[in-house]
């Protein structure tokens, strides 16, 4: 089995906010599954536009296939950022998981 593993980063009201289904699959004749998902406010204070346009997260996905991967779609997106390996892929959950836990106690609306 060969393993990859994948982050998107997005904004609420993307292609992939509700539907996740598209987002895993990207790389064909793959099982991927997601693996977390975080979203937090960017935006502080309140006004026009706070809670429509304020919205990022983050999703990630690890998939494993049987041969070699296809990872044109993946490549050709730049909000999806493609990790080398597994520890690479873990310490980053580990900073995403903190930084979204300080934004949503930062800006809890």
């Amino acid at each position: 089995m060969k393993y990859t593993y994948y982050m998107y980063k997005g904004y609420s009201g993307d292609k992939f906010y509700l539907n996740t289904a598209t987002l895993i699959e990207l790389v064909p004749d793959s099982k991927a599954k997601i693996v977390k998902r975080l979203n937090w406010l960017s935006q502080i204070g309140f006004g026009y536009g706070y809670f429509n346009n304020s919205g990022k997260y983050v999703t990630f996905v690890k998939v494993s296939t049987k041969g070699e991967p296809d990872l044109t779609k993946l490549q050709s997106d730049s909000s999806i950022t493609i990790f080398d390996n597994v520890d690479e892929f873990k310490l980053e959950v580990k900073d995403y998981t903190i930084y979204a836990k300080n934004k949503n106690k930062q800006n809890p609306y």
